[in-house]
């Protein structure tokens, strides 16, 4: 019977818009970072973090290299941390820091939600509502899953024509 009527799953590539409900060939991973860049996690000011080292509530660093930001902004290229407005003093167009921060202080790095790479979905996995807004947000077209033909052949003696009671 197998020989006449093979049951084997052929892998197919469909758009995620029709995804729901199929499940998964292989696993599906990103090809993109998420977030892209280095960003903002607050509106204030991006620094070199390395600036800020001797800083202390006695003897302030005045800080001149710095550059304004709000959340969701890009890090500009050098900078490693974001001050938040609420923690800045300003004085004579320049900041006073009292206390060292840290590298990364307020930053998403590029990655925090997914690397490149990095498996959004399993390979057996029935796809979901969640997973749907996934897939599009990482940037991701098509999915590979699972499609399979069956053929429902009735034999015997039970059946009957349409109709009949």
């Amino acid at each position: 019977m197998r020989r006449n009527f093979p049951c084997t799953p052929r892998i197919v590539s469909i758009p995620v818009q029709q995804s729901y409900g199929r499940v998964t060939a292989e696993a599906v991973v990103s090809p993109l970072s998420v977030p892209a860049a280095h960003l903002s996690a607050m509106d204030g000011i991006a620094i070199k973090s390395r600036d800020t080292r001797r800083a202390t509530d006695h003897r302030p660093v005045q800080l001149t290299d710095y550059h304004r930001v709000i959340t969701g902004n890009v890090i500009p290229q050098g900078y490693d941390a974001v001050i938040m407005t609420e923690d800045l003093e300003e004085k004579d167009g320049a900041f006073l820091i009292r206390s060292p921060i840290p590298p990364w202080k307020h930053i998403r790095p590029v990655g925090e939600d997914i690397a490149a790479t990095e498996m959004i979905i399993p390979r057996y996995t029935r796809i979901r509502e969640t997973d749907l807004g996934a897939l599009a947000s990482y940037g991701i077209t098509t999915v590979p899953v699972f499609e399979l033909k069956i053929a429902l052949i009735p034999t015997g003696n039970d059946i009957i024509p349409v109709g009949t009671v």
